[in-house]
């Protein structure tokens, strides 16, 4: 009598998935939900897709997480912007841009004032000899 051997279905998708910490895991689950608090269902099923693709496409654990981690880093990109935090990191940026330029101007007239008269100390020396 012959063994009863199964052949594999052609059409049945094998995928064999990485895994990540509980760690990534949690903060995935989380940002899908803070991005559904905000309303944003599209961006959360793109969370959810672009993990499990990650999970699916890489070889080896530590690929696998630093793609889940990009997924984290856009992820978090998103909610800041649909809290209005985005804005105003980037608002404070701009001030503290726009300071430090004011402080240099302000340095760079100091200094020009002061390096006249060096300059006139200097042209007198010259004519002395």
């Amino acid at each position: 009598m012959e063994a009863a051997t199964e052949t594999p279905d052609p059409f049945e998708k094998r995928v064999s998935l990485q895994r990540i910490s509980p760690q990534l895991e949690h903060e995935i689950i989380l940002l899908i939900f803070q991005l559904r608090d905000l309303g944003d269902v599209a961006a959360s099923e793109k969370v959810r897709i672009a993990t499990r693709k990650a999970l699916e496409n890489t070889a080896t654990r530590e690929n696998a997480e630093e793609e889940v981690n990009y997924v984290i880093k856009k992820a978090k990109k998103k909610i800041s912007k649909l809290d209005g935090s985005y804005e105003r990191i980037k608002r404070r940026k701009l001030e503290k841009r726009e300071e430090a330029m004011q402080r240099a101007s302000k340095f760079i007239d100091a200094s020009a004032s002061e390096g006249d008269d060096d300059e006139e100390v200097e042209t007198e020396n010259e004519s002395d000899y």
